[in-house]
């Protein structure tokens, strides 16, 4: 979970709505709504084991996971 804040990620906005009572958090989470962020697909349940595709297959298994999850966006960084 992240949460964007001027343009930049705020790790202390997440640390105190995980640190917050229930009432707390659903405020903050009006004020500051968060992000689920994913950094990398290992497995997709029709595609079963994706580690070992190639980058652009990997992506797009990414995407078709998303589907459904509203608006998506993708970064992409490869090692060379």
């Amino acid at each position: 979970m992240v949460i964007w804040r001027d343009g930049a990620l705020d790790f202390s906005a997440v640390e105190a709505r995980a640190a917050s009572t229930p009432a707390r958090a659903r405020e903050l989470a009006a004020a500051l709504p968060a992000t689920y962020a994913v950094f990398d697909l290992l497995a997709h349940p029709d595609l079963g084991d994706v580690r070992g595709r190639p980058a652009a297959k990997a992506l797009a298994a990414i995407g078709v996971a998303a589907l459904g999850f509203g608006t998506i966006q993708v970064t992409i960084h490869i090692r060379r």
